[in-house]
């Protein structure tokens, strides 16, 4: 039998957050720098990233067309851009894939929630399908302060640091929906 699952919210504001939203800031600008840097190298506008751990994925271009060492991406195109990727048989795209690797990634959640120690992944319910639903922790930067969500259970309680301001899913909400930064 499963059992449910739920969240709470925190903020974490002042001098226990400014260190750690700077050190982030800094981090995410510098593989931002480095991923703008290797598309501008092979003339693409931008660069797909992975979603969870930012890690370069594509290339983006507005056109399509030939391009060396790399293959059109037939199921993605989001945004006006078209994908490109590696193509790993030859041996420019080789080259472009052990330079894609060497873009560094950075998830800015994830670095928050491994520094604040707030690490957590619960399954909860099962779902249609035979599926089990999984919570993770996240956290964002939003105005200087720290923005938390954590999963709890019964028997998984979270002992919340008291530098740890516990807020209301509303709040939550609110503080995200003016925007995350950077």
């Amino acid at each position: 039998m499963s059992k449910s699952v739920a969240e709470r919210f925190f903020i974490i504001e002042g001098e226990h957050a400014a260190p750690l939203v700077a050190e982030t800031v800094q981090r995410l600008k510098e593989a931002r720098d480095a991923a703008k840097a290797f598309a501008e190298k092979h003339g693409a506008e931008t660069v797909f990233q992975s979603s969870r751990t930012g890690a370069a994925t594509g290339l983006g271009f507005t056109t399509t067309g030939e391009r060396e060492g790399l293959r059109l991406d037939p199921t993605w195109s989001t945004d006006g851009f078209y994908r490109y990727v590696p193509h790993r048989a030859r041996k420019k795209g080789k080259e472009i894939a052990a330079e894609m690797e060497a873009v560094p990634a950075f998830d800015a959640s994830t670095h928050l929630v491994s520094k604040l120690k707030a690490s957590r992944m619960i399954t909860g319910d099962y779902v249609s399908g035979g599926g089990v639903r999984v919570h993770e922790s996240v956290a964002g930067i939003c105005d200087e302060a720290i923005v938390l969500r954590v999963p709890v259970r019964e028997d998984k309680p979270f002992n919340a640091p008291a530098h740890f301001r516990e807020i209301r899913e509303s709040e939550f909400i609110a503080i995200t929906k003016e925007g995350a930064k950077p």
